[in-house]
């Protein structure tokens, strides 16, 4: 029966993996309603591409247009917020399948299922794909461009080359901290090709045209247009430690605690340590494979790769160069720091391989298996925090109550930094009619309060709390409020000045 539908009982485990893939990326797919981000995201990619409101858009953003470029078309077909999700669910899956390959092609298919495995429970994995933005685009892009590096050194084609080209330009197109991968990704294809033994100089001349004709086309105007007007915004910040020992003195486990970070398991010394000592671990495995174990050039070539990426990523973090926010820097743990899943997912399972093979006056196999234990362990927890999904806004609470309410008769202030994506709820609210949002307004007015108005506050920021500040001094109560379950604060309100009623 199995031999009948599938052919094998590999092929049926390869379903299985994949099915079980799939449903971690969308179970719980709506169960977040949209939140500022996404709204961003959304409202940006329907601004006009020929009058050149979408170009204005997205250079007061940090990033690149392709996604945003996409995301136009794509939402001229459907524009609900379901539709809106699935686009970064396809290109999850599709993401899926370049992992798969990759470790298929440089292992076999026990080693991919398991790995795929691993990252189908991958909290920050989960939430990437489960978010609107660019960053599961670029993942997928990164995974593809991998994939195609291991094809191009397994078998050389000009039609591998060309799309490898296609892939790292669009993973750079789609969000800039691609380029940490991408960058030593490209100069070691081209030294390789450069260099290397038996290599014909019509290849070293067609690389050559293809890489620059790839800047001409693609480099310079994403320079010229976008990242050299974006750059003027966020520039570097100040307190940066000056070069030394004190700079340095992180290095040796970030990466461990990188892993935490994307499984959400990296609170606390207690995580600091463990992801601490798997850093240094992993530090010492690679300096002995490179050094002492095999030959083989494209997983050698992977794994330098990745400590490229580490060490140019590391201090650019530390310079204040790269994962700006406010003109300070964010730090390690944030989704400025998503590029490394790609490269992760491929050298770790080199490194775990490789160490198993290594035979040596210690019994290495069985410390892996203690190691694997607690790797199942770290991933089971992660898929706990995971299938419990995340809340970051309440605005389809607070929509639905305002319908219900006859909100559009009074004003309303929608407070918060983002844009805000209580419009869409409220425009897709059942009996919704052209003008309800006319009395929206999006700071308050402390002067000329009216008699009686809602005050909404979104996914953050302290205006709402000065709001109500302001409205209480001026002889305002508070006549309704909401404590959304998702939430322990008040979000909304609605008040009223009785004596100016009177």
């Amino acid at each position: 029966m199995i031999n009948r539908y599938f052919g094998s009982k590999e092929k049926m485990k390869v379903v299985l993996v994949f099915l079980f893939f799939t449903f971690t990326m969308t179970f719980h797919l709506m169960h977040s309603p949209m939140w500022g981000d996404e709204w961003v995201e959304y409202d940006f990619s329907q601004a006009s591409i020929l009058t050149g409101e979408l170009y204005q858009r997205i250079i007061f953003t940090f990033q690149p247009p392709l996604y945003n470029f996409i995301m136009h078309f794509w939402l001229m077909c459907n524009q609900s917020l379901l539709w809106f999700r699935m686009f970064n669910v396809l290109i999850g899956i599709g993401s899926g399948f370049y992992l798969y390959r990759s470790l298929k092609s440089l292992y076999n298919l026990k080693v991919a299922n398991v790995v795929l495995i691993c990252l189908a429970v991958c909290y920050r994995w989960v939430y990437c794909v489960q978010e609107c933005s660019e960053y599961g685009l670029m993942l997928f892009f990164l995974f593809g461009a991998l994939f195609y590096y291991i094809e191009v050194g397994s078998q050389f084609t000009w039609r591998k080359v060309i799309v490898f080209l296609i892939f790292s330009i669009g993973a750079i197109y789609s969000q800039y901290g691609a380029v940490f991968v991408i960058m030593p990704l490209l100069l070691l294809f081209y030294s390789a090709n450069m260099f290397g033994k038996n290599v014909s100089n019509e290849r070293k001349i067609g690389i050559s045209v293809l890489y620059f004709v790839s800047f001409a086309i693609f480099a310079i105007p994403l320079y010229v247009f976008f990242l050299r007007i974006q750059l003027k915004s966020n520039g570097m910040g100040s307190n940066i430690i000056p070069f030394g020992l004190e700079m340095c003195k992180d290095m040796p486990f970030i990466f461990g605690r990188l892993i935490g970070y994307f499984l959400s398991l990296n609170n606390g010394e207690v995580w600091d340590l463990i992801w601490g000592t798997f850093s240094i671990g992993i530090i010492i495995c690679s300096i002995y494979i490179l050094k002492y174990h095999w030959t083989d050039k494209i997983k050698k070539n992977l794994l330098s790769i990745f400590w490229i990426t580490y060490i140019l990523h590391y201090f650019s973090v530390k310079l204040h160069i790269y994962a700006m926010h406010a003109n300070a820097s964010a730090g390690f743990f944030e989704r400025y720091s998503l590029f490394y899943i790609p490269i992760v997912c491929i050298i770790l399972p080199i490194v775990f391989c490789e160490v198993w093979e290594i035979k040596s006056i210690f019994d290495v196999k069985s410390i892996m298996k203690v190691a694997a234990g607690a790797g199942i362990l770290c991933l089971t927890m992660s898929f706990y925090y995971m299938i419990g999904n995340w809340t970051k806004a309440t605005d389809n609470q607070f929509a639905e109550i305002w319908m219900t309410n006859r909100g559009w008769e009074d004003t309303t202030y929608v407070i918060g930094p983002a844009s805000h994506s209580f419009k869409y709820y409220i425009s897709h609210a059942e009996g919704y009619q052209e003008g309800y949002l006319d009395n929206a307004r999006y700071s308050v007015d402390t002067e000329n309060m009216p008699a009686r108005f809602w005050l909404w506050k979104l996914s953050w920021g302290n205006d709402y709390e000065l709001g109500i500040t302001y409205a209480e001094k001026k002889g305002y109560s508070i006549v309704d409020y909401s404590v959304p379950e998702s939430s322990d604060k008040l979000t909304f309100c609605y008040l009223e000045n009785i004596e100016s009623e009177n």
